[in-house]
């Protein structure tokens, strides 16, 4: 398990935003934070499931029995607005590497509120991932691709499959994996980890990339 990067007060401070003032009741007693560990599925607090993770939301009951709900995205957003300068600190968007799609706020990559790394306005990236270590180009790394705004519309035909485009989002299914350049430039990463690249409309150019079992 991996332990997660807020509290209770946290999460229920974010969802309650600007309902008011707390109480004097409240002020005179007020609630230790509570550490709480997630897996993949489950939220767990002192070793009890108390809540699910799924699709980049939670949901959980905290120790005194209130619901708490929201997606990742925007807490880890409301986190990185407090650490992080806009000053030219770094690119927002997604960055997905090995099958996984992380956040990328000012240049900090976080993955279901975890921070593994950094990447920079070129594409430089450092990463621990799975206790492995990760550095290079996410425009020149097989299985790696950096998911921004704006692009082209087509499909894709490589590797026996086809992908769709919509202004830039290629999908797999419900899954977006990659993006296509208004250049025809395109890249993605398929949750097996399996890569492809190449310039639309080049089919001498496609390169599909099975990923080996095991690495």
């Amino acid at each position: 398990m991996t332990r997660m990067t807020t509290t209770a007060s946290a999460l229920h401070a974010e969802k309650t935003k600007g309902r008011g003032a707390m109480t004097a009741a409240a002020k005179k007693t007020p609630t230790a934070a509570a550490p709480y560990t997630m897996d993949k599925g489950a939220v767990y607090r002192a070793g009890k499931k108390v809540g699910v993770v799924q699709n980049g939301s939670y949901q959980f009951v905290d120790e005194h029995g209130k619901q708490h709900a929201g997606s990742f995205a925007r807490l880890i957003q409301a986190q990185v607005a407090r650490k992080v300068s806009t000053g030219g600190a770094g690119p927002t968007g997604k960055l997905r590497f090995d099958g996984q799609t992380a956040e990328v706020m000012g240049g900090v990559v976080f993955l279901n509120g975890k921070r593994l790394g950094s990447v920079d306005a070129r594409g430089q990236y450092t990463l621990e991932l799975d206790a492995r270590k990760h550095a290079g180009d996410v425009h020149a790394t097989p299985g790696a691709v950096w998911i921004g705004k704006g692009g082209g519309t087509g499909v894709i035909d490589i590797g026996g499959l086809r992908f769709v485009s919509t202004d830039g989002a290629i999908h797999d299914g419900a899954e977006l994996i990659g993006w296509l350049q208004t250049n025809g430039r395109f890249r993605a990463v398929r949750n097996n980890g399996d890569s492809f690249e190449g310039q639309l409309g080049k089919p001498a150019s496609y390169l599909y990339l099975r990923r080996t079992p095991g690495k």
